[in-house]
């Protein structure tokens, strides 16, 4: 990582030099604090200063002292380091999942419960994580785990994909909902009982999977 003026480029370490240099205004003290020996201290110093083509530094047998062109450039030598040190550390957070983008989709139900407890308790754990939420049915969720257009999905689905993980989050019964007037009439007898009532259903292209678990469940 460096800072480019034209095509002069000025690393991370000699930034660290110049600012121990620049702060302590002697060559010695920045070599112990830089935990190095003068000579290629100074060396550096004199290449950064021949590579800029400007004075950074007066020095002299009794001090070193910052130029006009010094000071700015130990302003920007201070900025670029301390961008190294975000940039490090972002990418450590990164890693550990504490910083980045969650992109999470769900299926209508789920934006009700259980979705607003996960996120809150995710918030608190990850502050640093921005959540982007999508409505989706169960197969487009699954498809887009697969294309990595979502990391994560909250869906209705018995079986898991191959190369997918799955966690289940609760278990729903399903449930026959019936006109009052029959409802003496089905009572608890088995779902044949209502299998001549006209059924109030959601077309399969619209999720696929929950609708077939009906099916299933009406077989």
């Amino acid at each position: 990582m460096g800072w480019t003026a034209g095509i002069t480029v000025v690393e991370v370490r000699e930034a660290r030099y110049f600012i121990a240099v620049a702060e302590e205004l002697h060559f010695g003290r920045a070599a112990d604090r830089l935990h190095m020996s003068q000579p290629p201290l100074s060396q550096a110093i004199k290449a950064i200063e021949s590579r800029l083509g400007v004075s950074l530094l007066q020095r002299s047998t009794r001090e070193v002292r910052l130029t006009p062109a010094g000071s700015v450039f130990l302003d920007r030598c201070r900025g670029l380091v301390a961008a190294a040190a975000d940039a490090e550390n972002a990418a450590r957070q990164a890693a550990s999942g504490q910083l980045g983008d969650l992109r999470i989709g769900a299926v209508t139900s789920a934006f009700t419960d259980p979705l607003p407890e996960i996120l809150r308790v995710f918030a608190q754990l990850h502050p640093r994580v921005e959540v982007h939420l999508a409505e989706v049915d169960t197969h487009e969720a699954i498809q887009a785990l697969f294309d990595h257009r979502l990391d994560a999905a909250v869906v209705r689905q018995l079986a898991t994909a191959p190369g997918l993980e799955r966690e289940r989050l609760r278990q729903e019964r399903f449930v026959l909902a019936v006109p009052a007037a029959l409802a003496g009439s089905i009572g608890g007898r088995a779902l044949r009982s209502a299998a001549e009532l006209p059924w109030i259903w959601l077309p399969r292209a619209i999720s696929p999977d929950y609708h077939d678990q009906v099916v299933a469940c009406c077989r």
